[in-house]
This record gives C-alpha cells, structure tokens and sequence, in this order.
C-alpha cells in the first residue's frame, strides 16, 4: 500500500475515486435569474419616481402634424405656451438671406419663459428638442409655408444654451423629389452650439 505503480491497470482506479465535476451555470441561466430578480424591482423604482413626478407637471406632449408640441405651465398661473408659441415670442431677427436658398435668424429666450421653470428648476438651460424646431420655424420663415417633420437625419448639440442668450441659426435649404432638406447650424457668440439635418414636406 505504501508504493504506487502508475501502470495502465492502476489509472482507471485512480479515476474512479475522483468525484465527478459539478456543471457549471452558464451565463444565460444567470442572466435570466438577475433579470427576473431585478425586473420587479425597476418598475417599482419607476414607478415611483413617476408619482412623485408627474409628467403633466413639466411636460405634456400634444401630437399635432406628427410634431410634438410641448406646453408648459407658466409659474403662478394655470395658462399654458406652447413650445412654438415660446420660440415664435424668442424670435428676434430674421430671416436675412445670406446666399442662394441660405438664410440666418436669431432667437433669445428670456429667463422668464416658462421652459426654464422645469428645465431645470436650479440650472436652467434650453431643451434640445427647441433647437429641431427653431430649425422648422426658419424654415416656414424662409419659405412663408407650413412644413411638417418627415425625417431627423441629425441632431447634435455641442453646447447648453441658458436664458438671455442670443441663438444664430445659419439655414441651407435644398429641395428634393418630395420633401425639403434643411441643414441648420446654431451658434452662441460664435461658438457652435447644435447641428441639426431634417427633411420636411409642406402641409396640404
């Protein structure tokens, strides 16, 4: 017993004493467990940051043209402005033709307007969404005609825009087979703020 012979008729013995190797769990049985475990848990975090903040008191979309229009509650008040009724008082200048189907505008919103009261209540700054739609309200103002939004090629914004500054939008304008492609660059003191590439039609 004290010697070991490693010898084809000892080997099979030795491997029969060694307990046999526990499966592992793969990472799709784990990933399933973690999924039902936690699934409950987000919606009731969710949840729950839904009903402390509702999202009628900040911003309640209202689906006109296939564009959503945001109405936001004025402080101390229970009228509404819609979000183009907010860039529409925040145009100051333009259109100014630049070149052939180019044309620049400039927008300020003031520290009043309601936008900033819930965006956000200690730093406000203008919505991204504004800056789509400043891109259709030049648009409209170049060509005197109602456009809808058929297609957000792009959208990047660089830089936040805050109250009480002045917003230059550079358009490009060129036509295509059924709708219109604007290209719009925004600027603050010369410093690039957002692009933006839509494809609109014009309303029938």
């Amino acid at each position: 017993t004290g010697t070991f012979t490693f010898g084809s008729s000892v080997i099979p013995k030795i491997k029969d004493r060694i307990p046999p190797k526990e499966p592992e769990l793969s990472l799709t049985i784990i990933a399933r467990f973690a999924k039902i475990i936690l699934t409950p848990m987000r919606v009731q975090r969710r949840n729950a940051f839904h009903r402390r903040y509702p999202a009628d008191r900040f911003f309640r979309p209202l689906y006109a043209g296939g564009v959503v229009a945001a109405r936001r509650p004025l402080p101390d008040s229970k009228e509404t402005m819609t979000l183009r009724e907010s860039i529409r008082q925040a145009h100051t200048s333009g259109p100014q033709p630049d070149a052939k189907d180019a044309a620049t505008l400039e927008f300020c919103f003031p520290a009043d307007d309601p936008t900033f009261a819930g965006h956000f209540p200690t730093r406000p700054l203008l919505p991204g969404v504004f800056q789509l739609e400043m891109a259709r309200f030049a648009a409209e103002a170049v060509l005197h005609c109602p456009l809808a939004v058929w297609e957000i090629t792009k959208a990047k914004f660089l830089r936040p825009i805050i109250p009480a500054e002045t917003v230059r939008v550079e358009l490009k304008l060129s036509a295509k087979a059924d709708t219109i492609q604007v290209r719009a660059s925004f600027t603050v003191t010369g410093r690039p703020a957002g692009e933006a590439l839509l494809q609109l039609a014009r309303k029938s």
